[in-house]
C-alpha cells in the first residue's frame, strides 16, 4: 500500500512540473537568431572598415564578405596581392572576427 501511494504521489508531483518545464523552454531565446544578429554587425563592421581605409575603399565594391559563427570569408577580385593581403589584415582587425578565410583572387 505504501508503494502505491508513493507512486501515486511521484506520479502527481511530476505531471505539476511538466507545464513548467514546457513554460520555460518556451520562454528561452533562440540561439540561431542572437548568432546571425552578431555575425551581419560583424559583415557591416568589416564593410566600414574596407570602406574607410584609403588604400582598400576603390577595390571595396569587388569585395564580397561573408560571416558565420565569427568566421569572415572574402571573396571578389582585386588589382593585386598587396591589396588582397590588405583586405585579411583589416578584416582580422575588426572586432568580434574569430578568424578570416581570404579566397579573394588577383586579377
Amino acid at each position: 500500500m505504501n508503494v502505491k501511494k508513493m507512486l501515486a504521489a511521484s506520479l502527481g508531483f511530476l505531471l505539476l512540473l511538466a507545464p513548467t518545464t514546457q513554460l520555460v523552454a518556451a520562454t528561452q531565446p533562440p540561439t540561431v537568431t542572437v548568432a546571425t544578429e552578431n555575425d551581419a554587425n560583424i559583415t557591416l563592421a568589416v564593410k566600414k572598415a574596407f570602406s574607410a581605409d584609403a588604400h582598400l575603399a576603390k577595390d571595396a565594391s569587388a569585395v564580397q564578405i561573408a560571416t558565420k559563427d565569427g568566421v569572415v570569408t572574402l571573396s571578389g577580385k582585386v588589382s593585386n596581392q598587396e591589396i588582397k593581403d590588405l583586405f585579411k589584415k583589416k578584416a582580422q582587425g575588426v572586432h568580434g572576427v574569430k578568424s578570416v578565410t581570404n579566397d579573394i583572387t588577383v586579377k
